[in-house]
């Protein structure tokens, strides 16, 4: 009668060596796909921008719909109050219409401001705003390289306000850094419709939240709330007399050469749908 006996798997060196031979296969497979993203980066970028594309247009949509949809939803107390008691709803108004005359003068000093812009003839390519990041500034947009799109394009709206510039471009989408990023600088003027009048130069300088500040302006120049800043091309990335901002306060400092001020930026990505490239105007 034959006797099969089972023969022990391996032996205990036979074993470590195998595993040995995992890492080592799983090291090689790590390698491989580091290298694959670095030179594809572009390439799977793009894959999943397109993907997601359509949900990230979703949740910005929504996101406007839902704070407006929660903005009417917690006015039901405050409504409910109003009826009770007409001197209430009286003092509402009045704050509202105050507002409202606030909102037609800022309306009127950005007519105002296009009046020096208006002449300015570029070649646009219009883009779809899909995502904006307001942690790094940026926004996704739909247009990339096979749209002619590239990086440095500057981006403004309709109305010539800047918002930025391409930093990365796609094939099927690009990155815009807007001119609040913290890493943003562009040289600015204060407008002027005197010729005679001597412009006052200086940088704006990104600080994050889509809030900007002027800086690097000279100690004796004298600035005033509500002066309108334009782009002065000194930079050469950024065509000349693009709206910026308007200068809300000044500060100086007698242990400084220079004086800064706080900006409000003409431009607003959380209410723009849709932006334009300026693609005849890039420098290399």
């Amino acid at each position: 009668m034959n006797i099969y006996t089972r023969k022990p798997f391996g032996s205990a060196q036979g074993r470590q060596n195998l595993f040995w031979q995992k890492i080592v296969l799983l090291m090689a497979v790590l390698v491989v796909l580091i290298i694959f993203l670095n030179i594809f980066q572009k390439q799977v970028r793009n894959s999943f921008f397109y993907v997601s594309s359509p949900i990230s247009t979703i949740f910005l949509q929504g996101g406007k719909g839902a704070a407006g949809f929660f903005s009417s939803f917690s006015s039901f107390p405050t409504l409910k109050k109003d009826n009770a008691n007409l001197a209430t709803e009286n003092q509402r108004l009045l704050a509202s219409l105050a507002l409202l005359q606030e909102a037609i003068k800022g309306n009127q000093d950005l007519q105002s401001a296009l009046i020096a812009v208006k002449d300015n003839v570029f070649t646009l390519s219009q883009a779809r705003i899909m995502a904006l990041d307001t942690q790094n500034d940026t926004l996704l947009i739909d247009k990339g390289s096979k749209n002619g799109i590239s990086e440095n394009m500057p981006v403004i709206s309709q109305e010539k306000v800047l918002f930025g510039k391409i930093s990365k471009a796609y094939p099927n989408f690009s990155e815009v850094v807007l001119i609040s990023n913290k890493k943003s600088a562009l040289a600015v003027k204060i407008q002027v419709t005197d010729p005679v009048q001597t412009p006052i130069y200086g940088a704006v300088k990104g600080s994050g939240n889509q809030a900007v500040y002027m800086d690097l302006v000279n100690s004796d120049a004298k600035i005033q709330p509500g002066d309108v800043l334009v782009t002065s091309a000194q930079d050469g990335i950024f065509p000349k007399d693009l709206l910026v901002g308007k200068v809300q306060s000044s500060s100086t400092n007698d242990t400084k050469a220079f004086q800064t001020a706080q900006i409000m930026p003409f431009f607003n990505p959380k209410n723009t749908d849709s932006v334009f490239i300026i693609t005849n105007y890039l420098k290399k």
